[in-house]
């Protein structure tokens, strides 16, 4: 699905810095710019996701990756992962072993990667409203061990 977007620019045609990526392309008319945006990368509607969005809805998706990775196959990311998600309640711990390819409620001993952020911030980055570098900068997300593993699990999930 996309969107368009049409604004009034003065006389000067603008590129938008996305217009080259693939799935957009850029209409430039004198007055007016004509951006076409895959839906994906619409803000109005990455907001809306993440609104309906839960913590279960996350994992379950999280699952859903983890479960459709060929465990014959080669892998991007070997490692397990230690999630420790603040909610209103307390903090609900998950673990993500890419090793044995499994998601479980739960703690592990030894984990690759511990990450710690709030319940609306996982949300947040899981709808892409929140990348994951602006969240460390602002100390929204916390991440001990392998830093190197943590952005490759990023990319992956």
């Amino acid at each position: 699905m996309v969107s368009h977007r049409h604004r009034f620019v003065g006389t000067a045609a603008i590129k938008p810095p996305f217009a080259d990526r693939p799935g957009s392309f850029v209409c430039c008319i004198v007055r007016t710019v004509c951006v076409t945006v895959c839906w994906e990368t619409s803000t109005d509607r990455k907001a809306e996701f993440a609104s309906k969005m839960s913590l279960e809805t996350v994992i379950e998706k999280v699952k859903a990756r983890v479960a459709a990775v060929d465990p014959n196959g080669p892998r991007k990311v070997l490692g397990v992962f230690q999630f420790n998600i603040k909610t209103a309640s307390g903090v609900e711990q998950y673990v993500i072993d890419l090793k044995q390819l499994k998601v479980e409620k739960g703690t592990t001993a030894t984990p690759d990667v511990t990450v710690t952020l709030t319940v609306e911030d996982l949300i947040a980055v899981s709808a892409r409203t929140l990348s994951v570098g602006d969240a460390l900068t602002q100390g929204k997300l916390e991440i001990q061990g392998d830093a190197t593993l943590a952005a490759k699990l990023a990319e992956v999930i």
